[in-house]
Order: structure tokens, then C-alpha cells, then sequence
């Protein structure tokens, strides 16, 4: 009993560890494995790992056994049934501690106004959940760009069209961009129409930079670690 609490525990920990530092997934299943291989011989399940395929492979002394076979299938099946729980919750965890705006409070005060309240991630930065023309992004304001910046990738996603070809500055250098409209953006109940955008090809990721094209068009204002988005009503 106590060898399998502390094999539990120390596959719960090598998970914990493997998100944390994003080691890739076949090597979490890898590491994982490892430890359930090297369980004691009653209950032991050999597994040859490949990115091709996985297969089990019983390494009990007593394989002819049909009773011990189908014992060690259940321990391998619980294992592996654990260890993908885990793993889908702490990667919630992970993306809950990057973007903490996945569902965003909006409100319409006395003026008309729509507000949108916004709290702060650890790194200091505010992702939200939006949407570019109906489909779902996550933003991540930045007054320092003076336009909304979208990935490359994210702008094939959603079918941006590339209207003309310049260049931009990025931390990493000059890069080539797309100039873009977009029918609609979107945080919460604030929506703009008819907004320009760059299409970068230097950007990583699938986060969406939106920057003062969205933001002065609005009024925003930060409170300790909370951002207020402002959308007055058109007179």
C-alpha cells in the first residue's frame, strides 16, 4: 500500500513538473510510464512508447496467467486514465493563470455606456477572450502598437484578406505585414466596426495584440489590477 501511494505521488509530481516547464507530450507519457514500469513484478506493465504508436505488453513472470492479466490491464488502464486527468487539469490551470478574462463581466451603466472589467494575469499583462468578425481569439492589450497585430496564422484561420504589403518594427526586428480591415472586434459587449489591422508574419503564437486602433477609439482606465474598458454610445 505504501509503494503505491508513493508511486501515485511521484507520478502526480513528474506531471506537475512535465506542464509546468512544457516538456513536449510523448515525453510526459514517457516519464510517466517509466514509473509504472517500474512497479513491483505482481503488477508490472512493460510499455514500448514511439510517436507512432504506443503498445502495452505484460512483463508479469506469471503472463499465463488470465486473472493477473486482466489485473495488470485494470492498474495500467487507472494509471493512464490518472495521468490524462491530470493533465487536462493543469492545463486549465495554465491557461486560466494566462488569460483570467476567458469570461468577461460586461455592463451598461446610466449613460449608456457599455463597460467591460478586466483583471490583471501574473505577468502583468490583460488577455481577454474576444472576437475578430465572429470567430474567437484571445487578445492581449498593448498600448505600445498603434495597430491591432494579428499572427499570420490566426489571419489564415479566420480568413483575414491581405490588402497591400509593408513593414513593421518588432522586438525582434523589422518584420513583413499585411494591412487588413476587420469587419467587427469585439471584447465583451464593446464592439467596433471597421477596424485596420496588420497581419504580421514575424509574430509567434495565437495571441492577438490589440493595440491603440481599438483602444482610442474607447476609453479605458486601470485601477490597481483591474482594467475598465468604456464604450460611450454615439450621440
Amino acid at each position: 500500500m505504501k509503494f503505491r501511494i508513493a508511486r501515485g505521488m511521484t507520478c502526480f509530481f513528474m506531471t506537475t513538473v512535465c506542464l509546468q516547464t512544457n516538456i513536449a507530450g510523448e515525453n510526459l507519457i514517457s516519464l510517466a510510464f517509466k514509473f509504472v514500469d517500474d512497479m513491483p513484478a505482481n503488477y508490472r506493465i512493460g510499455l514500448e512508447y514511439s510517436k507512432q504508436e504506443t503498445t502495452f505488453k505484460l512483463m508479469d513472470s506469471d503472463n499465463q496467467n488470465p486473472h493477473k492479466r486482466m489485473a495488470g490491464w485494470m492498474i495500467a488502464g487507472a494509471w493512464i486514465v490518472l495521468l490524462g486527468l491530470l493533465a487536462l487539469f493543469f492545463q486549465k490551470y495554465l491557461d486560466d493563470d494566462r488569460n483570467p478574462n476567458q469570461r468577461v463581466r460586461s455592463a451598461v451603466d446610466s449613460d449608456g455606456a457599455r463597460e467591460v472589467v478586466l483583471k490583471r494575469n501574473r505577468q502583468g499583462h490583460y488577455n481577454v477572450t474576444g472576437s475578430i468578425n465572429g470567430h474567437a481569439v484571445e487578445f492581449m492589450l498593448d498600448t505600445g502598437a498603434t495597430q491591432i497585430a494579428i499572427p499570420a496564422s490566426v489571419a489564415e484561420k479566420i480568413g483575414l484578406r491581405r490588402l497591400y504589403q509593408t513593414q513593421v518594427y518588432t522586438a525582434n526586428g523589422t518584420a513583413v505585414a499585411y494591412g487588413t480591415e476587420l469587419e467587427t472586434v469585439s471584447v465583451g459587449d464593446i464592439a467596433l466596426a471597421n477596424t485596420k489591422a496588420m497581419i504580421t508574419t514575424g509574430m509567434e503564437g495565437d495571441v492577438v495584440l490589440l493595440g491603440m486602433g481599438f483602444l482610442k477609439r474607447i476609453e479605458f482606465t486601470q485601477r490597481d489590477d483591474v482594467l475598465i474598458l468604456r464604450q460611450y454610445p454615439r450621440m
